[in-house]
């Protein structure tokens, strides 16, 4: 069962978050971003700057390295045991000289619907990108994958976050196309999208009945 996500596309229009002319965000997303010390270099994360690009949702920094991403509380219109998560992402990492930033991406799940991109609580899917070994170049839209297997409540937050080792001139990362799928609790009660055998079977003597009293009626 798909959960309806606000503007899963990050079509227009972009709002300024907080006010602030350098987070253009798309209605119904949110950033985030760490400024804490980047593990690869000496030196602090920065703030990207998010932007609308041609497609989707767009954020970078140039000559440095960031921890940022978007993300989105979802309330369930039912309680679920397990989540399904994607979304399309693409990058471009590298400067004028050929220098790598080494940016890769992941989807993640947090189950106590919160909004701290640091949370350990999220559930994180696999990094994508120029270390993954995959030979993806960032230039063609790919799926990024996250599964939530228990959900305690009927809140979840989607994050998106992506993450740079080095930084080269341009570290830009844009996102697409999210989706949420809900796979029902097992609990042996018929759901209004799958009736089960015995409330179609009830339906059908119901129906009969009435036509019978109806039929008499008319005599």
């Amino acid at each position: 069962m798909r959960v309806e996500i606000a503007n899963p596309g990050f079509g227009p229009p972009y709002r300024r978050q907080d006010g602030d002319k350098h987070l253009h965000v798309a209605e119904g997303w949110r950033a985030w971003w760490s400024t804490e010390k980047a593990e690869s270099h000496d030196g602090d994360h920065h703030r990207p700057e998010y932007y609308e690009p041609e497609e989707g949702q767009g954020w970078q920094t140039t000559y440095a390295t960031h921890r940022a991403g978007v993300f989105q509380q979802v309330d369930l219109p039912r309680e679920a045991q397990a989540l399904n998560a994607t979304i399309q992402a693409r990058y471009y990492a590298e400067d004028d000289r050929g220098r790598r930033g080494d940016l890769a991406l992941r989807l993640g799940v947090d189950p106590a619907g919160g909004t701290d991109g640091s949370s350990e609580a999220i559930v994180w899917g696999e990094w994508r990108g120029q270390t993954d070994g995959s030979g993806w170049e960032g230039k063609a839209w790919q799926p990024l994958y996250a599964e939530l297997e228990r959900v305690p409540g009927q809140r979840v937050t989607l994050f998106v976050e992506s993450r740079c080792r080095w930084p080269v001139r341009n570290n830009h990362a844009f996102v697409k196309g999210a989706e949420l799928r809900i796979v029902p609790l097992d609990d042996g009660e018929p759901t209004p999208d799958e009736p089960s055998d015995l409330a179609r079977f009830l339906r059908e003597i119901r129906d009969l009945v009435a036509r019978i009293l109806a039929r008499l009626e008319g005599q």
